[in-house]
């Protein structure tokens, strides 16, 4: 396979930078050696505004150097000639000097000492300020004192060194299990996928490898075209539903005999000496590996391909310093290997992130998790596999909103590395970041112009005009944040409400009427909460938040019902279940399916309460079942030897009537006592419920949690205003 041909490298290895205002082009003459910058306006007279350079040189400390070139001009003029970091912050690395420029082909030999350690060093000509053509010929650096030349690392740009040796690896006999497992999900890609399978007939390893694809829900033939192909290698199809990228990659893993799993997007097309690279990297240590994955060139060329293209060359040069730390944004699955211990111990992908084909993140939290767990992922540049990258604006940009949803979604499971994966989309400009988010939040004012940016940047897009680049640039990061607003926005540390609830029923003239909540009152305080960017949450991310400190979106509201009255079935559901709002609900486990027994002596109407069945079933509509005692006793009244009769005893009637055991205590009454806290603790409960008002702040006593009680009295701005105030 040949990816590159030889006669691109000089192109691939300078770069002609030109400041604003600045006209100058890189022209490549017929004589390979020789290099012309045709400068046709240079009004700001710097010299570094015009520069020549050729980045990916690995220079020493402490070693000399020897810089050689020739150069003429059309006319009389300077320039500048040095030697520098070719990242931040851009230093000079012990070379830098001024030459004149004439008419005749003059030498030059500039000698230097390193004074730091590049693998990513430049050379760089500065020619700003001349208005003439310059020509550079025959530039070479050389380590001294063999003269042996530093060369750019062209695997950078995707070439594989036609100079690397790697040590033997051991062979395997066909009946042998394989060393590796390549897993290949594919969406709709039938061509793309036949593709990167065929390219595998090349690899140089004789350790044993098997290709295993897995179909996520595709309706065309892709099935029928890979079981066609005659391979030299094992080649399984697997075929799914549409389940998303990390179920995909799960299912392959599930399937796959080899010792180490290597996980390749369908268009990636596989260097020959791919597996030998990773076999390579698991020979000094690693347990997992990262390689290259440089832009195919013959991918269309277009904005979204040469954005792409950067992002690819500007990550190989960073990981392949010495002492590169690795980053959210380098863990990815285009082409990823782990050995199938690791894996397995990391237990997979988490499949939330990609569930019903969505994307994003899910190599993110995996590689984070891996890292996190102390295992050692190694980034091979040499490991090559070529991104044949094909995407539509249009598709593009679902990607971006998808994107913020996933990010949103990874903070939140991960909240100290929140700051980290927004940080491509917050870091910068202050301003920026603030503009999209402003009109992406949809409100009545930016709502139109919102859509009018997004219709006319995607026609941009799509038509591929001049500013093409800038206006899909800018209705991306639009769409990310839209999907982060309706994930629930940026999660921060903050604080949740709990509202609590009594029965959703008109109990007017009753000694329980402040207790009943209309049904059609419950509905509007819904909407409102919803209409006002309230965001509700569930049991699972209110216990993170509430244990260990977890993120929450914006405004972040749990609602919860005791006693479980039947209208919680027949009046609550429906609204909960219309506005997709979660809750828990806390029961009396000795009256399941009788009624409010505890109220009656006491003049209140006999209300029906839930039966273990409909516990069930609420729980399957999104609603959680907790614990409210056994008998609804105030439990400050109770013996300090009765209380576990009332508390853990409730807890296991519940679990053997069927309900997932509870994690979530509600006192009742409110009332509460030290031996009451101890006894909830000793049952197992991770959170227990007052009725006291206040917001719920993380790293706060988990077993005295406020609420805020809301009665039949709180309409309207009452209501908004115990929410708001939290009194």
């Amino acid at each position: 396979m040949t990816v590159h041909d030889a006669a691109d490298r000089r192109a691939l290895a300078w770069e002609l930078r030109v400041a604003p205002g600045n006209q100058a082009r890189l022209l490549l003459p017929d004589d390979a050696a020789v290099l012309q910058v045709d400068i046709a306006a240079s009004p700001t007279k710097d010299a570094w505004d015009i520069q020549l350079n050729q980045a990916n040189l690995a220079i020493q400390a402490g070693m000399r150097y020897r810089l050689m070139f020739q150069c003429r001009a059309s006319g009389s003029g300077s320039a500048g000639v040095g030697v520098s970091r070719a990242h931040a912050p851009w230093d000079n690395l012990g070379l830098y000097r001024g030459i004149e420029l004439s008419a005749d082909w003059q030498p030059f030999a500039l000698e230097f000492i390193a004074a730091a350690t590049d693998r990513n060093a430049r050379v760089h000509f500065d020619v700003g300020g001349n208005e003439l053509a310059v020509e550079f010929s025959g530039v070479a650096l050389l380590q001294l004192p063999d003269g042996v030349p530093i060369e750019p690392e062209f695997a950078i740009h995707g070439f594989y060194p036609a100079h690397r040796s790697l040590p033997p690896h051991a062979a395997r006999l066909p009946d042998e299990a394989p060393r590796f497992s390549v897993v290949i999900p594919t969406h709709r890609r039938r061509d793309t996928v036949v593709r990167a399978v065929r390219a595998f007939a090349e690899q140089k390893f004789d350790g044993g490898f098997e290709v295993i694809v897995v179909i996520d829900g595709a309706t065309d033939d892709t099935a029928a075209a890979l079981r066609g192909l005659q391979m030299p290698f094992p080649l399984t199809v697997v075929e799914q539903s549409n389940q998303g990228a990390a179920a995909a990659r799960n299912r392959g893993a599930a399937s796959a005999r080899g010792e180490v799993f290597l996980f390749l997007d369908d268009d990636m097309e596989p260097h020959p000496m791919l597996l030998a690279e990773h076999e390579y990297s698991y020979g000094l240590g690693a347990d997992a590996v990262l390689g290259h994955i440089p832009l195919h060139p013959a991918a269309p060329a277009n904005f979204l391909s040469a954005e792409y293209r950067t992002f690819a060359v500007n990550r190989a040069a960073r990981l392949s310093q010495p002492g590169a730390e690795l980053t959210l944004q380098d863990l990815l699955t285009g082409q990823l290997s782990v050995r199938r211990d690791v894996f397995e111990a990391a237990r997979g992908f988490d499949t939330s992130f990609t569930q019903g084909g969505t994307y994003g993140n899910e190599d993110v939290d995996f590689g984070h998790r891996l890292l996190a767990s102390g295992r050692r992922i190694e980034f091979n540049l040499y490991a090559l596999s070529h991104h044949d990258y094909r995407i539509e604006p249009r598709h593009y940009l679902r990607q971006a909103r998808q994107t913020g949803k996933a990010d949103v979604a990874f903070a939140r499971k991960h909240p100290r590395q929140a700051a980290a994966i927004f940080a491509p989309y917050t870091t910068g400009s202050w301003l920026r970041p603030k503009i999209w988010r402003a009109l992406a939040a949809m409100r009545p004012w930016t709502a139109p112009l919102a859509a009018t940016l997004r219709r006319y940047g995607l026609a941009v897009s799509e038509r591929g005009s001049v500013r093409a680049g800038w206006w899909c640039g800018a209705v991306f990061e639009m769409e990310y944040w839209r999907g982060v607003r309706e994930a629930g926005g940026m999660p921060r540390i903050g604080l949740v409400r709990v509202l609590n609830y009594h029965a959703i029923r008109d109990l007017s003239g009753s000694t329980m009427e402040q207790y009943g909540t209309p049904p059609r009152q419950f509905r509007r305080q819904m909407q409102m909460l919803r209409r006002l960017g309230f965001h509700f949450i569930d049991g699972d991310g209110f216990l993170q938040f509430l244990l260990h400190g977890g993120d929450l979106p914006d405004r972040a509201v749990l609602v919860t019902f005791d006693d479980c009255y039947d209208d919680l079935l027949q009046a609550a559901l429906p609204v909960l279940a219309d506005l997709r709002i979660p809750a828990v609900a806390f029961a009396v486990s000795s009256l399941l399916g009788r009624s409010n027994k505890w109220g009656q002596p006491n003049g209140a109407p006999e209300l029906p309460l839930l039966d273990a069945a409909a516990l069930r079933l609420l729980a399957a509509q999104g609603v959680e079942t907790g614990a409210h005692s056994r008998t609804h006793r105030p439990l400050s009244e109770v013996a300090d030897a009765e209380l576990p009769n009332e508390i853990a005893a409730c807890v296991d009637e519940l679990q053997r009537a069927g309900i997932p055991r509870p994690r979530m205590f509600a006192y009742p009454y409110g009332a509460w006592s030290l031996p009451a806290r101890g006894a909830v603790r000793a049952a197992g409960i991770e959170a227990a419920f007052t009725v006291e008002p206040g917001f719920v702040r993380s790293g706060r006593d988990p077993l005295l949690v406020p609420r805020l009680e809301i009665l039949r009295q709180h309409t309207g701005w009452r209501f908004l205003r115990k929410v708001i105030t939290g009194q």
